[in-house]
């Protein structure tokens, strides 16, 4: 598991990319750390490349998604107004985004998944030059 996050606030933008596989306990442990950052502002747009990992693993599942989804209500002020593209590739971690976004349905943010990651940066409304380089 390899994690690699860049945060452009001057362009109202953090970009996280994952790769290998991952627990959810790893992502909600992420996603504080990011969340609570003294960066990250509410109404953030946030790309979260995942493309590379491909498997999200834990013995209780379901459970484990609903308490991800739990933390991230618990922020909820912190994260108004975040639109989230998820760019994922493997099917096993997209039916494991799926889960997520089912039970964080009433957030007060906007997240979608994506196949492609052009479509990702395009509704995140994201110039291309904007873009920092990622590791491969």
């Amino acid at each position: 598991m390899r994690w690699h996050l860049q945060m452009l606030a001057d362009r109202n933008l953090a970009v996280l990319q994952a790769v290998g596989s991952l627990t959810v306990q790893q992502i909600a442990a992420k996603g504080m750390e990011l969340f609570t950052s003294a960066e990250w502002r509410p109404g953030m747009r946030l790309l979260l490349d995942y493309r590379g990992v491909t498997a999200i693993t834990d013995p209780r599942l379901l459970e484990s998604v609903r308490s991800l989804a739990a933390q991230d209500f618990r922020l909820k002020e912190r994260l108004a107004g975040m639109r989230c593209a998820i760019v994922i590739h493997y099917d096993a971690v997209y039916g494991v985004a799926r889960m997520w976004q089912a039970v964080s349905r009433e957030a007060p943010w906007e997240a979608r998944l994506f196949r492609s990651y052009d479509e990702a940066v395009a509704w995140l409304e994201i110039e291309p030059a904007d873009l920092p380089s990622l590791p491969d």
